[in-house]
C-alpha cells in the first residue's frame, strides 16, 4: 500500500522515472486487455448481453476498479478492500447485465 501510494500521490514524474512510467502504462495497457477479453467470454456463455460495448465496459470496469483501490488506498480503514471488492465488482456487471443498447461513437 505505501509504494502505491508514493507513486500514485506523492511522486513527481521526472524523466528518471521515464523507464518506470512505461512499464507502469504497459501493465495498465495489459489489465484493460484481459478485462476485455473477459467481457466477450462473459458475452459468449451470455452473462452480459450481446449488445455490451466491450471496449467502454472494460474502460468502465478497470476505471471502477481502479477507484476501488485509489478510495481504500486514501482511507484503509473505511472497509477491508479484500473482502469487499468482489461484491463491488459484482455490481458493475449486474449493471452490464441489465444494460441492452449500446452507444455508438
Amino acid at each position: 500500500r505505501r509504494v502505491f501510494e508514493i507513486l500514485n500521490f506523492k511522486c513527481e514524474f521526472v524523466d528518471d522515472l521515464a523507464p518506470t512510467m512505461l512499464r507502469r502504462k504497459e501493465c495498465r495497457q495489459g489489465a484493460k486487455a484481459i478485462i476485455e477479453r473477459n467481457l466477450e467470454l462473459a458475452i459468449e456463455r451470455g452473462q452480459i448481453p450481446p449488445t455490451t460495448d466491450i471496449r467502454r465496459a472494460a474502460i468502465g470496469l478497470f476505471s471502477y476498479i481502479d477507484g476501488l483501490i485509489i478510495n481504500w488506498s486514501m482511507e484503509p480503514d473505511s472497509y477491508s478492500l479484500a473482502e469487499q471488492a468482489g461484491a463491488l465488482i459484482d455490481i458493475f456487471i449486474d449493471g452490464l447485465r441489465q444494460r441492452v443498447t449500446s452507444y455508438s461513437e
